[in-house]
């Protein structure tokens, strides 16, 4: 029976990519399964390969992450992707804005954010967003989006995520939230609807309390959700995240 679905993962990425069998041993284990996410063509490429070696446990997203982005022209390589392997992709992201660091390039991110975007309306496939610093442009050229949306490691304050929720969109935490200093996340938390909550661990970075620090893993998906089941004290939480996520992502599996 599943436990857990860690929505977001980077197995395709050093160091999980290194130990890659052992991490998918380890999950299967432990009854959790997981999405391998793209931040660009070889990394999305790689998370394909990696779903098709574990269908029962892996899934993939293929995308470009903002600050990946080199010229328009990569994007394209998406859909080509996507046609071939249909049966194992089941998002376009990690997309989206991201202006947290200098000398990033405005129009490129916005451009090729909205060319994720009609790849994903193209074809009916849910949108995992990534946002930093850029809310508000991103609320705005989400408006053509006309599939589900995905705020992917929601780490900012509830009055950005009621605009998000305004929406219909989901919301993932990840372990941000267990941190002390936290409290605009858990907050943010508490008023995200049941049916809009869904849980990633982004790892390998940003492992949860009590394992922060260390290289995060789809096993400390656990971690975060225990924090969580704390928080809103629902009954039957853990069941209600895993179908929220099954029916986000339409992953059809035997639970």
């Amino acid at each position: 029976m599943i436990k857990y679905y860690d929505t977001h993962a980077h197995t395709n990425l050093d160091p999980l990519n290194q130990t890659f069998a052992k991490v998918v041993k380890e999950c299967e284990k432990n009854s959790i399964i997981f999405n391998v996410v793209g931040t660009n063509y070889e990394d999305s490429l790689l998370a394909v390969k990696q779903a098709k070696q574990f269908p029962n446990t892996i899934r993939a997203t293929i995308g470009f992450h903002p600050s990946n982005i080199k010229n328009l022209q990569q994007i394209n390589l998406l859909e080509d992707l996507y046609c071939k392997n249909k049966d194992y992709i089941v998002a376009i992201g990690e997309a989206g804005l991201d202006y947290h660091y200098s000398g990033y390039d405005k129009q490129l991110q916005i451009d090729a954010f909205k060319q994720q975007i009609a790849l994903a309306n193209k074809y009916d496939l849910p949108l995992v967003v990534h946002v930093r610093d850029a809310h508000e442009d991103c609320l705005k050229i989400l408006e053509s989006a006309k599939t589900k949306i995905l705020i992917h490691c929601f780490t900012t304050n509830k009055d950005i995520a009621r605009k998000y929720i305004e929406r219909g969109y989901y919301l993932a935490f990840g372990g941000v939230t267990t941190f002390k200093k936290s409290n605009d996340v858990v907050q943010a938390l508490k008023i995200t609807p049941l049916d809009k909550l869904l849980l990633e661990t982004d790892c390998p970075w940003l492992a949860p309390e009590p394992v922060r620090g260390k290289t995060n893993h789809p096993l400390y998906i656990k971690y975060t959700f225990d924090f969580i089941s704390k928080v809103l004290n629902r009954p039957n939480l853990q069941q209600t995240i895993l179908q929220n996520s099954l029916n986000f992502f339409n992953w059809k599996v035997n639970k």
